[in-house]
C-alpha cells in the first residue's frame, strides 16, 4: 500500500449508522463543556451477547499512526498482550475482559493525550473478535464506545451499535483521534474490516 492510508481500500464492507454525541461524522474537538481540550481521556468499551450464542471476546485496541498513516512501530499497537505503549505512559490497556458479563464498560484503555509523542499523528480505536470461530458482529448486541474525560469523569462523546450493525466481520474501526490545530478532535469512522490481521497488514 502506498503513501496515505486509505480505509476504503482495506476490502471493507459497508458503513454503519452512528450515534457521536457532539457532532455527526466529521470531525469534532475533544472539548470539556468549557470548550477546553482534553488531556486525560479513558475510552471505554461494553458489549452484550444476544441470546443463545455462547461467549465472544471483543477486544479494544489502539493504533498509533505516524504522518504516512502506518503504524509508528508494531508497539504502538495496544492491545490484551501489549498493554501500554512504548513509553508505558501515554496509552495503557486495563487488561481483557473475555466475556462482556456485567453493566458497563467491559474493557478499558487510559489515554493521556498530553504525553503522546509529536509523531503520533493519528490514533484509530478498533474492536476485534478474539478467536471468532465463526462468529461474528452480527451476535454481538448493545455494542457501544465512549470516551470520559478522566478528570472530571463526564462521558464527552459516544457511539452506540445495533444489535447486528456490525456485520459478518470480525473487525471494526470505531473511530479515528487525530491531532487537529493544537489540540485533539475525534472522528467517528464505523467500518467492518474482514479481520484484524487484514487491517494490520495495511497499517505495517
Amino acid at each position: 500500500m502506498g503513501h496515505g492510508f486509505c480505509l476504503f481500500s482495506l476490502l471493507l464492507q459497508h458503513k454503519m449508522p452512528i450515534n457521536l454525541k457532539k457532532g455527526g461524522i466529521n470531525l469534532t474537538k475533544l472539548q470539556d463543556s468549557r470548550g477546553v481540550g482534553l488531556s486525560q481521556i479513558y475510552i471505554g468499551l461494553g458489549w452484550d451477547m444476544a441470546p443463545g450464542n455462547g461467549n465472544i471476546d471483543l477486544d479494544a485496541c489502539i493504533a498509533g499512526l505516524g504522518a504516512n498513516d502506518k503504524l509508528l512501530a508494531d508497539e504502538w499497537f495496544v492491545f490484551y498482550n501489549n498493554l501500554t505503549s512504548p513509553d508505558r505512559v501515554s496509552i495503557v490497556h486495563n487488561g481483557d475482559n473475555k466475556t462482556g458479563q456485567g453493566d458497563g464498560d467491559d474493557e478499558s484503555i487510559n489515554i493521556d493525550l498530553t504525553k503522546i509523542p509529536p509523531q503520533v499523528v493519528k490514533l484509530l480505536v478498533i474492536i476485534s473478535m478474539h478467536d471468532a470461530q465463526g462468529k461474528n458482529f452480527t451476535q454481538v448486541q448493545n455494542a457501544f464506545f465512549r470516551i470520559v474525560d478522566a478528570n472530571t469523569k463526564q462521558e464527552t462523546h459516544r457511539l452506540d451499535l445495533s444489535a447486528g450493525q456490525g456485520g459478518t466481520t470480525e473487525c471494526l474501526i470505531f473511530a479515528e483521534i487525530v491531532r487537529d490545530q493544537g489540540g485533539w478532535s475525534i472522528k467517528p469512522v464505523c467500518f467492518s474490516v474482514p479481520s484484524l490481521g487484514a487491517l494490520l497488514g495495511n497499517l505495517q
